[in-house]
């Protein structure tokens, strides 16, 4: 691998009024471990922002810090603010964070339950009537552009769909909460190419009510749907800007070598 300068970063700043996440000087570890360093960086309402580079970068790591994952797991330093808010502060609800910041996860996870429960499963303790629950299940439906195909079978097993079907049905259980940030884990890393266009799709309809940032190993996939992205390495956040521009005229050579696929 060629020897890059890695202190030299090309990080975009979006308008603070649209800036919903902002992380500053950002470190997540594993014991000694650094697995995310010194990221600061702004992610904007109702965007979708890609989170790109190779395996082991931190991308993932990064991902999992936005709403406590990584709790009992790794250490997180530095500021995550949420609408200028410490997620990371004592004061902090983690399940109101979890719910204003969903999570898809890289495979599908329905549960051994049905569609319907699936969906309904993280309000059980808001003593819905029936009809609420009804609008909240076809809404997240809806959204999740999976009603049209099981409004007739809400009572089956959610592990009978195929896996676009699952992973549509993980979106709509998100939503069901009615997050304003939905963090996706290579969420069609385990899907083939139709039912990858349709989680794209999904994606890009979401962007309108929601903000989405995206783990993914697909620069193609990043290339479609992402309005900005980050390229990621050894932890780092080296280059953050507008998709068209990073892909087209990115600021540092390693980022053109990432993208060109002379790296490694």
């Amino acid at each position: 691998m060629k020897d890059y300068d890695l202190t030299k970063k090309a990080i975009f700043t979006p308008d603070p009024e649209n800036v919903i996440i902002d992380l500053k000087d950002v470190q997540v570890s594993y014991g000694p471990k650094h697995i995310s360093k010194d990221v600061t960086m702004g992610f904007e309402k109702n965007k979708v922002t890609a989170l790109i580079g190779a395996s082991g970068s931190g991308k993932s790591t990064l991902l999992r810090s936005l709403n406590r994952l990584n709790d009992g797991i790794a250490t997180v330093e530095g500021q995550i603010l949420f609408h200028g808010q410490d997620i990371n502060a004592k004061s902090a609800n983690v399940y109101a964070v979890r719910q204003h910041i969903g999570m898809v996860f890289q495979k599908p996870n329905p549960f051994y339950k049905s569609v319907r429960k699936n969906i309904l499963f993280g309000l059980q303790d808001q003593n819905l009537s029936r009809d609420q629950e009804d609008q909240i299940l076809e809404e997240s439906l809806r959204q999740a552009a999976l009603w049209d195909e099981v409004k007739d079978s809400l009572t089956r097993s959610a592990l009978a769909l195929s896996g676009g079907q699952q992973q549509r049905l993980c979106i709509a259980r998100a939503l069901a909460l009615k997050p304003e940030v939905i963090l996706m884990d290579e969420p069609t890393s385990a899907l083939d190419p139709l039912a990858t266009a349709k989680i794209e799709e999904t994606i890009n309809t979401l962007k309108k009510e929601h903000t989405i940032i995206i783990v993914t190993h697909s620069m193609q996939q990043a290339g479609r749907i992402a309005d900005n992205t980050a390229f990621f390495h050894k932890g780092l956040v080296l280059e953050y800007n507008h998709t068209s521009r990073l892909f087209t005229n990115p600021s540092l050579e390693i980022t053109q070598d990432y993208l060109t696929g002379d790296f490694g």
